[in-house]
């Protein structure tokens, strides 16, 4: 039987992803999911991710391009 994984409810100040739920709905449960987070490093994803037994990427994308941009101007 597979044990199905739900969201909780976002707090206040929070973003909720609308394909997280799919992805996690598609997931087997021995599979051993790679993640890319294109936002900045969070431990609560950091460790949501570790006990879901993912292979995590961080890369922060608009601190990325940011940083490009200013960069670019100099």
């Amino acid at each position: 039987m597979r044990h199905r994984l739900r969201l909780a409810e976002p707090e206040e100040g929070e973003y909720r992803s609308l394909g997280l739920q799919a992805w996690f709905d598609q997931l087997a449960p021995e599979a051993s999911p790679a993640v890319l987070d294109l936002g900045p490093a969070s431990g609560s994803n950091l460790n949501f991710f570790h006990e879901l037994g993912a292979r995590l990427h961080v890369a922060d994308l608009y601190r990325s391009l940011a940083e490009s941009g200013e960069r670019n101007r100099e």
